[in-house]
């Protein structure tokens, strides 16, 4: 698989992910605003962000193994048909 390397879609792509992360975060505190008690908002937005930290945390320990394993996926060779017969 070739990848294509088009170094103009890096900050775009950033900028996306920035912007879809916030929206996130601003929808889930307007929900929280909106559904939870006032003398629990604190409380469900501070589980809320822990939630989202765990999740952060999580992801980001994750993603090396996640890599190693990619790797070693498509640096196996490729079966060709006579294999496969």
């Amino acid at each position: 698989m070739w990848l294509i390397d088009i170094t103009i879609l890096v900050p775009l792509t950033a900028l996306g992910v920035s912007f879809a992360n916030g929206s996130l975060y601003t929808q889930t505190n307007r929900l929280i605003d909106k559904e939870v008690p006032e003398k629990y908002n604190l409380v469900a937005l501070s589980f809320w962000l822990f939630v989202g930290d765990i999740g952060s945390v999580l992801g980001s320990n994750t993603i090396s193994f996640l890599s190693t394993w990619i790797k070693e996926l498509y640096n196996t060779p490729v079966l060709s048909s006579a294999a496969c017969a």
